[in-house]
């Protein structure tokens, strides 16, 4: 892949950009709550809570997919001109990645919640090595289009490990106490 089309790419994927800071404020605002239910043992007002972000993220995520599919072209008109417009298919990717980031990144709040820090590290390392691994593999004959597959299956595996490590950590999920 050349410098141009890394510059593509990254343009491309700022437009992920305003979704992911409104998913990380989300996750800011609600992770002191998630931790007291957590801490004081109310499952069932945390799994609500959980539901509920949760919910949020995956409308977020339907918006954008939906609207890159619907007025991709058009999109990448309007903010960087007509030299864009054949990547559409590049940034309907690029937002499905983006949409299941949306929810891994909440899962993340979570398990940080139920003080699961340590299983971070290892959710991110896997997911760095299957980026590299799939990189290597999809980019030089797929180009931008590979790239893009390439942060799917990473956002993929993200969620997926995480979904693990919460349905492992609820197993320990602590007796409701009267503080």
């Amino acid at each position: 892949m050349d410098f141009s089309a890394l510059g593509v790419f990254a343009a491309i994927f700022f437009l992920r950009d305003p979704g992911t800071r409104l998913i990380g404020a989300l996750g800011q605002t609600v992770i002191p709550r998630l931790s007291t239910y957590f801490a004081t043992g109310q499952a069932g007002k945390f799994l609500r809570l959980l539901l509920k972000i949760l919910v949020l993220s995956i409308t977020l995520g339907v918006v954008f997919v939906a609207t890159s599919s619907i007025a991709g072209a058009s999109l990448l008109r309007l903010v960087y001109g007509d030299a864009y417009v054949s990547y559409a298919d590049v940034l309907v990717l690029v937002m499905l990645a983006a949409a299941i980031e949306f929810i891994g990144s909440l899962l993340g709040v979570a398990l940080t919640a139920m003080n699961e820090l340590r299983v971070h590290q290892y959710i991110f390392a896997v997911s760095v090595v299957a980026m590299v691994v799939t990189g290597l593999l999809l980019i030089p004959s797929g180009q931008l289009h590979g790239a893009a597959w390439c942060i799917v299956l990473a956002s993929t595996i993200r969620l997926s490990l995480s979904l693990c490590a919460i349905t492992y950590a609820w197993r320990r999920f602590p007796k409701k106490s009267t503080v």
